[in-house]
């Protein structure tokens, strides 16, 4: 190796020049729970489908259709999983996953970042969640008399809001 290389790597060893340039962000989002939602349910499904083979002699097995599950009380059930969104300099491009504790230690800064914010919204007694603003694109289209078919393209005005009050 020549010397600026091994200069480098010593210094990148050391901890003097970071490693890694991804820039990352955390966040709650609200998933799906499958066994919250349909756990009970299913095991009620189980239950009638063992009723139901005693009662005829023969093994039939438990319906988990959706409509059977909603009929014996499966209900939506969310919950909030920490993701990462992850970003490599200079791409537009990003790759979201469900954070795990390397990610939490390779990118301790925006973690730390996370959780101070995290703790500043706790402390104000507001539920920890992402919000986001819906975009409501406002369309108006008129009728033109000069054009041919007698219609103007609609035009299209955005309008954005940001929600500072969290």
């Amino acid at each position: 190796m020549s010397n600026s290389r091994e200069y480098q790597f010593i210094k990148k060893e050391m901890g003097y020049l970071p490693s890694d340039h991804r820039k990352a962000k955390f966040y709650m989002r609200e998933v799906f729970d499958n066994n919250a939602s349909t756990g009970q349910a299913k095991r009620l499904a189980d239950k009638e489908a063992e009723a139901k083979s005693k009662a005829t002699n023969s093994v039939i097995d438990a319906d988990y259709s959706i409509d059977n599950l909603k009929r014996l009380g499966a209900t939506t059930v969310y919950k909030h999983v920490l993701y990462v969104e992850i970003k490599h300099p200079g791409s537009k491009d990003f790759k979201t996953r469900v954070a795990t504790d390397e990610d939490k230690h390779v990118f301790a800064q925006a973690y730390k970042k996370y959780e101070d914010e995290n703790e500043k919204i706790s402390t104000q007694d507001k539920p920890i969640r992402e919000e986001r603003d819906n975009i409501r694109p406002d369309t108006i289209g008129f009728c033109n008399e000069n054009s041919q078919s007698g219609w103007q393209s609609p035009q299209i005005n955005f309008e954005y809001t940001i929600n500072t009050s969290h």
